[in-house]
């Protein structure tokens, strides 16, 4: 006698099952209890960056306004006795005049740097997070320009037709 109701064939399946599946699949709930937080911790992290990042700035801004007014300080002295002895520098004069000329210069260029010194340590001292690359570029910005007009001044305090030639440029990021 053959059965009536043969068995099913069995069927191979890839993967978990129907009832498995259901419990790979996350709640709605689940989603918010996950969501909701990270969205929380994101927008709070924002709010951190922005605060810390506008901080960041007016610190930059209080050093660029220092090192500029630094830098005037410490240059007006030098560029008001070249602007005294350059009518008679620009002629041909005789070589004992120009050297009192270019110790004239060089006098007045004598310890200038000093106070360039002290801005420029408390610039370097405004802290800036690594993430503010752009900020880091003007911290940068404005010690270079320190820099460079210290090294001037020291040049011309050494040889006094120095303060003759080119001067550092200013450096908009500052």
């Amino acid at each position: 006698m053959t059965d009536p109701d043969p068995p099913p064939p069995e069927r191979l399946t890839i993967g978990p099952s129907r009832a498995s599946r259901r419990w790979l699949r996350p709640s709605p709930r689940a989603v918010l209890v996950l969501l909701v937080p990270l969205l929380v911790l994101a927008v709070v992290g924002v709010v951190v960056d922005l605060q810390v990042r506008s901080n960041e700035a007016a610190a930059l801004d209080r050093c660029a306004d220092r090192s500029r007014a630094a830098i005037h300080d410490a240059t007006s002295r030098v560029s008001g006795t070249i602007a005294y002895v350059r009518p008679v520098w620009a002629y041909k004069t005789p070589p004992d005049v120009r050297r009192g000329l270019n110790r004239m210069v060089s006098s007045a260029a004598e310890g200038a740097d000093g106070p360039l010194a002290g801005v420029r340590r408390s610039c370097a001292g405004v802290e800036v997070v690594g993430l503010h690359s752009s900020l880091r570029g003007r911290r940068a910005a404005c010690l270079r320009l320190l820099d460079l007009h210290a090294m001037h001044l020291r040049a011309v305090a050494q040889d006094g037709s120095r303060g003759f030639g080119p001067w550092p440029q200013d450096d908009p990021r500052c």
